[in-house]
């Protein structure tokens, strides 16, 4: 187990993480957590934040690296964003209510979506030797990955229309084969045919606080493909350095 500490600008102040890797004495699921809330207290003064994030990681597995650097982002994407919350009241600044879901995942994939950036990658991904990685290398992975994303896009969408089909449907039809056959409509109906996971294995549909949880993702993929069309300009130029180090470190110091 490894633990490592460290110290992220943000613009309110100061956000001081702890980050745990490969603890095979843990369940295997990242998480982050806050002891320390960031809110702004009455005297006007404002309490920076302390979080502790896991990242999923097991050096002896191959393709261990980017799930664990994708998971990192990940969690980093819940800490940077609720280090930035600036309420009268340390409740705006955690997972639940008045938080939404859709909301704080909103941050942390579309932080985690840059690991798959080209753009990201090509300034990023350095070998020992501090050179970047091919663009040869970049294309071929991108050619090779991106045209099935589809099919795990699909298979997050088909769970929202489950919830609002399931919600909708007639207080007497309400019966466990009407429910696992409605699973079964929706699967075919928007991946095409029956899926590898079964609508009802997901623990979100009958967990309240995870309930219409899945919308998130369509958040996070829009943010991303606008930011690569120039749309939401304004927001890429404000919040960038949260993916920048070098531009993260000026923050540190007043600049921008």
């Amino acid at each position: 187990m490894s633990v490592e500490s460290v110290v992220l600008g943000t613009p309110l102040g100061l956000l001081t993480t702890g980050i745990l890797l490969c603890a095979p004495d843990l369940a295997y699921n990242s998480f982050c957590h806050w002891p320390q809330p960031a809110w702004v207290k009455p005297d006007g003064s404002f309490q920076p934040s302390v979080a502790h994030f896991t990242s999923l990681a097991d050096p002896g597995a191959v393709g261990s690296g980017l799930t664990g650097l994708t998971t990192l982002m990940h969690e980093a994407g819940h800490a940077a964003h609720f280090a930035n919350i600036a309420m009268p009241s340390p409740l705006f600044s955690q997972e639940r209510a008045p938080t939404s879901v859709p909301y704080a995942e909103l941050q942390s994939m579309f932080l985690d979506s840059l690991v798959g950036d080209a753009a990201w990658r090509r300034r990023y991904a350095k070998d020992r030797d501090g050179a970047p990685m091919p663009f040869a290398l970049v294309e071929e992975g991108l050619r090779s990955t991106k045209p099935f994303e589809v099919f795990n896009l699909r298979s997050m969408l088909a769970v929202p229309y489950f919830e609002k089909a399931l919600y909708e449907l007639p207080e007497d039809e309400v019966t466990a084969e009407r429910i696992q056959a409605l699973a079964d409509e929706v699967e075919k109906e928007v991946q095409g045919g029956l899926a590898p996971r079964p609508m009802l294995s997901v623990p979100h549909i009958i967990s309240d606080e995870a309930s219409c949880y899945y919308r998130k993702c369509f958040w996070k993929k829009s943010v991303h493909l606008l930011c690569h069309r120039g749309l939401p300009r304004p927001f890429w130029l404000r919040w960038r350095y949260f993916c920048d180090s070098a531009m993260r470190t000026r923050c540190l110091h007043g600049a921008r």
